[in-house]
């Protein structure tokens, strides 16, 4: 995924949970596991070091998606995500979306254009 990532203008990017919320939060101990463990959602801390080992110097917007209502709050997901990016000349938006409701909308024109399609590999919908 990191290719794509580094060719793209806006990034949509879980950033689920903040570690030291979800560890002294009151999820049973199992599911606390499930959520921090590999197979389970970004934390903040996670989602910050893969933006900043690969976003491209197109990347305009990032917008961050699936925070938990229990274990994160947006103003410590965009510090945290900001702190990580923001030492680069030319710094992307970052924005949190809202748990729930349709309030996101991107104007590709707002980064000029680009002839190029980016192929996700996710198979193909023929």
């Amino acid at each position: 995924m990191a290719e794509p990532v580094g060719a793209a203008h806006l990034v949509i990017i879980e950033a689920n949970h903040d570690g030291m919320m979800l560890q002294r939060g009151r999820y049973p101990a199992h599911l606390k596991r499930r959520i921090a463990g590999n197979r389970g959602h970004l934390s903040n801390q996670d989602c910050s070091r893969f933006l900043g080992a690969n976003l491209g110097s197109d990347t305009a917007d990032i917008w961050l998606a699936h925070l938990s209502a229990n274990n994160n709050t947006p103003a410590l997901a965009r510090s945290t995500i900001e702190r990580e990016i923001g030492t680069g000349v030319r710094v992307p938006r970052v924005r949190v979306l809202p748990r729930r409701g349709k309030d996101a909308i991107w104007d590709s024109a707002d980064v000029g254009n680009t002839s190029q399609q980016l192929r996700l590999p996710f198979g193909h919908a023929d």
